[in-house]
């Protein structure tokens, strides 16, 4: 049997995984053209959750007239909680995005320069609004969750940190445009 290498040291080994890293992107598009499907490392929708797949091409919906910024107060392990009108009951099928790049958010003067965000996970919720994502790194994130039919995007600043973070659900309020 053959013994596994051993490296002389840790930048050795930093320099062989970002060699792999590399060599792996590289490979990537040539995979997805040959077998039709994609191998990338994204966020999974959790498998207890009832949300769905997005469809092909779906995109954040058309909003009202206003913009709803929510600045999430906790920290959280994964990304996961319920969309609800804001007087009533679960909003179904509401596409929930998960992109990078949230800090425009925090600075009003800054959202009028929207930076390059890319979308990392998506997915509808089902009959009772829950959506959830499971895999995300710690980091900062921009929920987006819209719909169709005159109700204003909704954007949530959040903090995910795999550690300390509480595994209490989210609570996303969508409000009606005027």
């Amino acid at each position: 049997m053959r013994k596994p290498h051993q490296f002389a040291s840790v930048v050795e080994a930093q320099r062989a995984a970002l060699l792999l890293s590399v060599i792996c992107r590289a490979l990537a598009p040539a995979l997805l053209f040959l077998f039709g499907f994609m191998l990338a490392a994204a966020p999974a929708v959790v498998s207890h959750c009832k949300c769905r797949p997005a469809d092909e091409g779906d995109a954040t919906r058309e909003g009202a007239n206003q913009v709803v910024i929510m600045v999430e107060k906790e920290t959280h392990r994964k990304l996961e909680g319920r969309v609800k009108a804001e007087f009533g009951g679960a909003v179904e099928n509401a596409l929930v995005e998960i992109f990078d790049n949230p800090d425009y958010l925090l600075d009003e003067h800054s959202r009028n320069n929207h930076p390059t965000q890319r979308r990392l996970a998506v997915c509808r919720t089902a009959a009772d609004g829950k959506f959830c994502f499971k895999g995300l790194p710690s980091g900062k994130y921009e929920l987006r969750s819209s719909v169709d039919g005159g109700w204003n995007i909704t954007h949530v600043y959040v903090v995910v940190e795999n550690k300390l973070g509480t595994d209490k659900a989210m609570l996303v309020k969508m409000i009606l445009g005027t």
